[in-house]
């Protein structure tokens, strides 16, 4: 749906532009984070689409921008669609990493991160200062 869009945004004129936001595609990432309860293999396809609605997301360029709540629902992903393994904290601290750099990390992001990695994987990423902090959370 996505990729129609953006391809209906490039053909038209400034005129009939559909105005995006983030709002559909949150709304895509929170259902497939709440696609826990399939099949093994319906999650794996969930996590795909996750992924796939991320990265459609910030190839718009900065016309849809992913926020807080986006990168919290990715994370949600990774920690109800993945088994614990190096390859779900690769790939959740990679989220969290971008998320950081962003200044988006909310109280979601931060709940989530903590459900999704090893609290020692993640300490070593904080400051002392930052771990301090999170120890009294």
């Amino acid at each position: 749906v996505g990729t129609k869009l953006k391809d209906k945004n490039n053909n038209n004129n400034n005129n009939n532009k559909l105005t995006l936001t983030i709002i559909p595609f949150n709304t895509v990432l929170n259902a497939c984070a709440f696609s826990a309860h399939t099949t093994q293999e319906e999650q794996k396809e969930a996590m795909a689409v996750a992924v796939s609605t991320f990265t459609l997301i910030r190839s718009f360029g900065g016309t849809v921008v992913a926020d807080t709540l986006s990168y919290g629902n990715l994370l949600k992903c990774c920690h109800n669609l993945m088994s614990p393994s190096k390859k779900r904290t690769e790939l959740a601290m990679k989220i969290f990493d971008q998320c950081a750099k962003n200044g988006l990390v909310g109280e979601l992001v931060w709940q989530e991160i903590n459900k999704s990695v090893p609290k020692s994987v993640l300490r070593q990423y904080l400051s002392p200062e930052l771990q301090r902090m999170a120890e009294k959370k």
